[in-house]
């Protein structure tokens, strides 16, 4: 009896397939009346007052923020948070829990509205920068 032959089969090779180019996102999150902000590589945040507890928090670009939107704060998955009264923020908590040493920071943009917040800014690394831009006067803001 004959046994049939089989054709030998070209040994499979591995490809890879590089995956899109990611970047940490800047994460938020609250509680307690503390709205906690994490940076990532090369993100800076913008925060302006609207007065009357509302506050609106942008990243240069191309850079999202991820986190839970609620009542009163929204925003996950795009560049701007938008914060009203309704989130009753007291704290403004800002690090760099995410860089590994690039440039980010915090800037806080010009506006006839005070600041009625607290803010803490912790960051890790030498390259963070905070930022209060020369603007409208606001005599119940202070920044030291």
């Amino acid at each position: 009896m004959a046994v049939p032959s089989r054709k030998r089969r070209k040994p499979i090779g591995i490809s890879l397939e590089q995956l899109e180019n990611r970047v940490n996102p800047a994460s938020f999150a609250f509680w307690n009346g503390t709205l906690n902000l994490s940076l990532g590589d090369n993100e800076t945040a913008s925060v302006v007052s609207g007065g009357s507890g509302a506050y609106t928090l942008s990243l240069n670009s191309p850079y999202q923020f991820t986190g839970m939107d609620l009542p009163g704060l929204t925003g996950n998955g795009t560049g701007t948070l938008t914060i009203t009264s309704q989130l009753a923020l007291q704290q403004l908590q800002v690090e760099d829990t995410l860089s590994t040493g690039a440039a980010h920071g915090v800037a806080f943009t010009p506006s006839a509205n005070a600041y009625a917040i607290s803010v803490g800014i912790a960051f890790t690394s030498a390259n963070g920068s905070v930022t209060v831009s020369p603007g409208t006067a606001n005599t119940a803001t202070t920044f030291s």
